[in-house]
């Protein structure tokens, strides 16, 4: 008799309270059914978010130092190509060499100059990283069938890939 008043009384209580779900554990734990909230969980954290954004002015940034990066004007397009190639040779992996070959040939080398300014970055990375040597070869063997060819200067032959590679690598060695 005892145990069924005191249930009985508690579920009056609750249902006073408004919890009709037999839970006195709510009360005392501060939490809320689905039904007791106000405005739903997720859309109501989103309004907050976008009340506090809107809140009031934004300070202002702090004054930039002497030294901090600043956008660069346009480059010339040798230092242009330089940096694009140079990017490239950067990603280079023994697995990915057909996607970097493509890229370079995709900076668009537009004459003999710039052909042997490439070839001296591929040739530089490739003395400055032996463990890589083998990439870099293989990538000078699919950019040899890529790489656009040049009308000489002097009205022979014209400038490929391949004799460009061979100067730049006899320079190379002889000095």
């Amino acid at each position: 008799d005892r145990d069924r008043d005191r249930d009985r009384d508690r579920d009056r209580g609750n249902r006073e309270r408004g919890n009709d779900d037999n839970a006195p554990d709510r009360a005392m734990f501060g939490s809320h059914r689905l039904s007791d909230r106000q405005g739903g969980g997720r859309d109501r954290d989103r309004r907050d978010r976008r009340d506090r954004g809107a809140a009031g002015p934004r300070e202002a940034l702090p004054t930039a130092s002497a030294n901090a990066y600043k956008v660069g004007a346009a480059q010339s397009r040798d230092q242009e190509l330089r940096r694009q190639v140079q990017s490239h040779l950067n990603k280079i992996a023994p697995d990915n060499i057909a996607t970097i070959a493509q890229r370079i040939v995709d900076t668009k080398v537009t004459s003999s100059e710039e052909l042997e300014s490439v070839i001296g970055l591929i040739m530089k990375k490739a003395l400055t990283e032996p463990h890589y040597c083998e990439t870099y070869a293989d990538l000078v063997f699919k950019l040899k069938s890529e790489m656009p060819e040049f009308p000489s200067e002097s009205g022979g032959k014209p400038v490929t890939f391949k004799s460009t590679l061979l100067n730049v690598t006899q320079n190379e060695f002889e000095q």
